[in-house]
């Protein structure tokens, strides 16, 4: 079909389509609706979906959205895009990651469901009028308000359909750090159960046909420009990759890829003195951060638990006991620059 349709939006070819979505109804009876783009080659070629702000606090993903559907032209455009801009309305708008609503992560409940809370209604809605449409999606996140090194999540296990494909579209996206494991158990939430992937877009979409990866970009609490312009030509490359629009996709010289991240939860309480960088290269039982005392005095030292990249810090410089401080990525390999 020449159309690209998603419910009451319509983009011919050629055209580029702006729109909203009414997704649920707020407590006043007003419509609570997500803002919609639809980008419609006038070639053929596969069709792609992206979604920002599924944690609705997540901001920097939005302004990539905004940055691909400006710089996108659909008369140069081969195949289709479509992107949901601001997937949780409720999230956003109350400034949560969580949908308040119902108090779920939109991130846990894929595919959704027609009957269910706030957020599977929503997820459902998206899930059945765009999701199944593509060939492809990018699901943009940001690690919260930590800064983390920017990585790409690949969410199938190695043993699970289109696992190969997806860890390729995860290197073209070149963000330079790959967590290549289904179950990292890098969520609090996710230690309860190791199926906490499948609850994903980026598990169900995969396992179902539609490769998809789950670009996290680094924490901040605005927007960050330099995070924005490192996600946007993330998107450009898989474009590229895609032979959607002209161009060879621009790729880090070295990529890493890591089997395993591990926090490190600090027995003290205090302030932290960081002996690292993100992304700097660490050994087994380096001295990775200090907890001090207001007065400087060290209250204990979180060494490293094995070989790791610096892969993640807490927003703020100081903790209580029983947090986590940071993230390791281990077990890790290096992809050079190309595709396998």
């Amino acid at each position: 079909m020449d159309e690209l349709v998603v419910r009451n939006l319509v983009a011919r070819l050629g055209e580029k389509t702006f729109g909203w979505l009414h997704v649920a109804d707020m407590q006043d009876s007003r419509s609570a609706e997500i803002p919609v783009a639809l980008l419609n080659g006038c070639c053929e070629g596969p069709t792609l979906y992206i979604q920002a702000a599924v944690d609705g606090d997540e901001l920097n993903p939005i302004a990539v959205a905004r940055d691909v559907i400006a710089k996108i032209d659909p008369k140069k455009l081969s195949g289709k895009i479509i992107i949901v801009i601001l997937t949780n309305f409720f999230g956003f708008h109350s400034k949560q990651q969580w949908n308040p609503i119902d108090n779920i992560s939109m991130n846990r409940v894929w595919p959704g469901r027609a009957d269910g809370y706030s957020s599977e209604r929503i997820v459902h809605q998206l899930w059945n009028e765009a999701v199944i449409q593509a060939n492809y999606a990018i699901d943009i996140h940001q690690t919260g308000t930590n800064p983390s090194v920017g990585s790409v999540y690949v969410r199938v296990a190695k043993n699970e359909p289109f696992h190969d494909e997806t860890l390729e579209m995860a290197k073209i996206f070149g963000m330079g750090y790959i967590l290549d494991e289904k179950l990292s158990k890098i969520y609090a939430s996710d230690l309860l159960s190791v199926k906490a992937a499948e609850t994903k877009l980026s598990w169900n979409a995969t396992v179902k046909g539609i490769p998809t990866i789950t670009p996290e970009l680094s924490g901040t609490r605005g927007w960050h420009k330099p995070t924005i312009l490192k996600g946007t030509k993330g998107v450009f490359n898989v474009l590229k990759w895609l032979k959607m629009i002209s161009g060879e996709p621009e790729l880090p010289e070295k990529q890493y890829v890591s089997n395993l991240t591990k926090n490190m939860i600090c027995n003290r309480g205090g302030f932290l003195e960081w002996n690292f960088e993100l992304g700097d290269f660490i050994k087994k039982g380096d001295a990775v951060v200090d907890v001090t005392d207001p007065f400087g005095r060290v209250l204990e030292t979180l060494n490293a638990p094995s070989d790791g990249i610096l892969w993640l810090k807490t927003e703020y410089p100081m903790i209580s006991s029983g947090m986590n401080a940071g993230r390791l990525g281990c077990d890790y390999t290096v992809t050079t620059k190309g595709i396998s």
